[in-house]
């Protein structure tokens, strides 16, 4: 409506400009009589409106484009055009748009109301002026029941508060330390489905306002899915990644830094410069990820080239490069090895199950001894060593690494099924460099 009424009353000014216009344009050329006659004509032809939108003969694109031929654009014309190519991007474009279309979790209470643009209070800049969703937008419940994740427990409508990324990022972080912080001192350990529900219940005082964050980050997550942090914090929240996945990638960033200065400190004397030339920096990194198959890793060479360009230098300041700025963002270098140590430990998860799955005879097995798994292991990465093996059929045959021995050499069987699903509750990594075409998991990985 406020808008409306703005766009009212410039079409109103409009109208008298054009008129204006008209008539000192036919002053100019025409004798006194006929200029009158003129004017008459044209306010038959261009009656004012009181609460119209323009008028029968002429439309408002129509009466635009007069006014700028008749005389030069005005300054409420001009803003009008202006205001109204933006209002089509932010259509179009705003960081909203998606939620037309959003999934089918959330229904609306009002489906007549329109989509107005209105201003947000937010942390996020980028929010303000952008169209947005009214409220009327709910999610729905999934009810009490035991197979829904505590977090989600409830029934009815929960409001959608449409998070931005910023607020998920920092939710994100203090999931995290609080977490770290109540293992640390409980020595026990949660799956962070169930100690969400424990920290939004503690941080918020009602069990309702508890349930409202839960659907709302659940929410924020699937929206803001290509950010790493959100991607990995999401699959490890619905089970699909265990947390130490999170805990070898925080080591891998740590790893890089501190090659580096290791590096750093070689070629200058011990002394510590916080950055590498480009080819020092790219050998050192192709040693430090040994397992990276060829294509990922020009893959990240190529990132690094294309940001020392934009830096318009040859140098890699490498405690920079995998800093975060003030919304949580990470540079598209590191975003990049984040997505690709995340997609490299999915793929070989999925290789060691695909050689599980052959050693059954596709299938004809549900049951093989803990042998025969150690041989599918092993065939999955034929240079993982030898602990690190028993430390993997010891959690997939859901026993203690001492009593492994004792019951691989009785042939326990084991069920398959059981077995990959116990193995993936901890970290599978790969340790053999990916080999081109040999079909490891690794040509995939794109």
């Amino acid at each position: 409506r406020k808008e409306n009424t703005h766009t009212q009353a410039q079409h109103r000014a409009l109208q008298v400009r054009y008129r204006a216009l008209a008539s000192n344009s036919l002053a100019r050329d025409a004798p006194t009589e006929e200029c009158n006659s003129t004017k008459d004509a044209v306010a038959k032809e261009v009656p004012e409106e009181s609460d119209g939108m323009g008028s029968g003969d002429m439309n408002f694109d129509e009466l635009l484009d007069v006014t700028n031929e008749l005389g030069p654009k005005s300054e409420d014309a001009s803003n009008l055009h202006e205001d109204r190519e933006h209002a089509k991007r932010r259509e179009s474009h705003g960081p909203h748009h998606h939620m037309k279309k959003h999934h089918a979790s959330i229904i609306n209470e009002h489906p007549t109301m329109q989509t107005v643009t209105i201003e947000v209070e937010s942390e996020d800049r980028t929010m303000l002026n952008e169209c947005y969703i009214p409220p009327g937008i709910h999610f729905i419940g999934r009810g009490t029941s035991d197979d829904v994740p505590p977090y989600l427990r409830i029934e009815g409508h929960v409001k959608n508060w449409v998070l931005s990324k910023r607020e998920t990022e920092r939710m994100i972080n203090d999931v995290w330390v609080s977490k770290e912080r109540f293992e640390s001192q409980t020595g026990n350990r949660e799956p962070l489905s169930n100690y969400l529900y424990q920290y939004l219940s503690l941080r918020f005082s009602s069990h309702t306002l508890a349930i409202e964050w839960g659907y709302n980050l659940l929410d924020s997550l699937e929206r803001y899915i290509a950010d790493s942090d959100c991607r990995l914090f999401l699959q490890i929240l619905n089970g699909s990644l265990p947390e130490e996945v999170r805990v070898d990638q925080l080591a891998l960033l740590a790893d890089v830094v501190t090659t580096m200065e290791r590096e750093d400190r070689t070629l200058n004397n011990g002394k510590t410069t916080s950055s590498l030339s480009l080819p020092t920096f790219t050998t050192a990194l192709r040693k430090l990820l040994n397992t990276k198959s060829e294509h990922n890793f020009s893959r990240l060479v190529r990132q690094l080239q294309i940001e020392a360009q934009s830096n318009k230098s040859r140098v890699v300041h490498y405690c920079e490069l995998l800093q975060s700025d003030s919304q949580g963002n990470q540079g598209k270098f590191c975003e990049l090895l984040r997505e690709q140590h995340l997609s490299e430990i999915v793929a070989f998860s999925q290789h060691v199950q695909a050689t599980i799955h052959e050693a059954t005879g596709n299938g004809n097995d549900t049951e093989l001894p803990l042998p025969r798994l150690r041989e599918a292991l092993v065939k999955a990465d034929p240079e993982k060593p030898r602990a690190e093996v028993n430390a993997y059929l010891a959690r997939g045959a859901g026993v203690e690494p001492k009593e492994l021995v004792e019951k691989e050499q009785s042939n326990q069987l084991c069920e398959v099924t059981q077995f990959i699903k116990n193995l993936n509750k901890g970290l599978l990594k790969r340790s053999t460099p990916v080999v081109p075409g040999s079909g490891g998991g690794g040509t995939s990985l794109r």
